[in-house]
């Protein structure tokens, strides 16, 4: 069942929803950001990805 996704400000998504909604492991969240695939920033431990990413990744479009 995949759920909506929890948009922060600044228009970015944490790691834990977009495993949740998009129902990805987090060793291949991982593997997308080594390939470039996937944009992302690093605040501390925390990893958040742009929303228009997550949402072309879900819509099958990236």
């Amino acid at each position: 069942m995949k759920k909506e996704l929890n948009i922060l400000p600044g228009g970015v998504v944490d790691e834990l929803d977009v495993i949740v909604a998009t129902q990805l492991s987090q060793r291949t969240l991982r593997r997308l950001r080594q390939k470039g695939t996937l944009h992302y920033s690093k605040i501390g431990k925390r990893i958040f990805y742009p929303v228009a990413d997550i949402e072309r990744l879900m819509n099958g479009t990236l």
